[in-house]
């Protein structure tokens, strides 16, 4: 089994706390039954958008960046764009 990102289980952990059912968080989302348990299953993640929507239908306790990878968070921050700043806040 691939290894899950943090979003995945916060899903699970989200919706096991609330007694939410996956037909009504894919209600809720916008997404099918199956499209919720891959996600909380790890198997696939949600894209972008996704991501946002769960994270306000879940009033933040499922964060869009919990669904990147290590490699993923790593990229984002340190870019070509974000590096010079972070060179001007060291000197």
């Amino acid at each position: 089994m691939p290894k899950t990102t943090a979003g995945a289980r916060l899903l699970a952990a989200f919706l096991k706390s609330r007694g939410i059912t996956l037909l009504a968080a894919a209600g809720a989302i916008g997404v099918s039954g199956p499209t919720i348990l891959d996600w909380r299953r790890g198997t696939k993640r949600p894209s972008s958008h996704l991501r946002k929507a769960i994270a306000s239908w879940s009033g933040g306790e499922v964060p869009e960046e919990s669904w990147m990878t290590p490699a993923e968070a790593a990229s984002v921050r340190v870019t070509p764009f974000t590096a010079p700043a972070l060179r001007q806040r060291a000197s």
